[in-house]
C-alpha cells in the first residue's frame, strides 16, 4: 500500500529548502541530492504490462491518474511474481523499492498532519497515534477495505484465503 504513495515529482520539490539545510549542517546526501535535484526518473522509458482497464480500476478506487503507469504496475507488483518463468519477459521489478520511499513519505506526511493537528499535544502522545496509522496492518486494512489486494500481481498460494 505504501508504496503507492511514491509518485512521480513534480517540477519543483517542495523539499528543496530541507534538502538545502541537510547540505548545510553537513549530511551526506550526495546520492539523494543527486536523484531528486537532477530528476532522475528511473521509470521514464518504462511501458505498463498491466491490462488497461486494471490500471483504470486502481485508479477509480484511488481517485488518482497516475501520469507514469508502470509505476503504479511496479507498486502493485510482489516480488513473488517473479519468481517463476511465466511472466512473458517482463522486467523484475517489485513494489519494494517504491515501498522505501513510500514509507518515509507517509510518515512525513502523518508527522505533519498530527503536528499541525494536535498542537497540545508532546511528543510522547503524538508517537503512539504515528505508529498506530502507518503501520503495515492498518495499510493492510485499508487495502482490503478498498479491494486493492485483488490487483496485486504476486504468485502467492491461497493469498485470497490469507487476506
Amino acid at each position: 500500500m505504501d508504496s503507492l504513495l511514491s509518485m512521480e515529482e513534480e517540477e519543483s520539490s517542495p523539499w528543496s529548502p530541507a534538502l538545502s539545510f541537510c547540505f548545510w549542517v553537513g549530511f551526506a546526501f550526495l546520492v539523494i541530492k543527486s536523484c531528486i535535484c537532477k530528476r532522475k526518473k528511473p521509470h521514464q522509458e518504462a511501458k505498463p504490462n498491466m491490462a488497461s482497464s486494471t490500471i483504470r480500476e486502481v485508479e477509480k478506487i484511488l481517485s488518482y491518474r497516475f501520469k507514469n503507469k508502470a509505476l503504479l504496475e511496479e507498486a502493485l507488483t510482489h516480488p513473488s511474481y517473479y519468481n517463476n518463468n511465466n511472466n512473458n519477459g517482463e522486467s523484475s521489478r517489485s513494489y519494494q523499492r517504491l515501498e522505501f520511499v513510500g514509507d518515509t513519505v507517509l510518515g512525513l506526511a502523518l508527522s505533519e498532519y498530527l503536528y499541525l493537528e494536535y498542537p497540545s499535544l508532546d511528543p510522547g502522545q503524538l508517537s503512539p497515534l504515528h505508529h498506530a496509522n502507518i503501520s503495515n496492518e492498518k495499510l493492510a486494512r485499508v487495502a482490503v477495505r478498498h479491494h486493492l489486494y485483488s490487483y496485486i500481481r504476486h504468485n502467492i498460494r491461497d493469498f485470497r484465503s490469507k487476506v
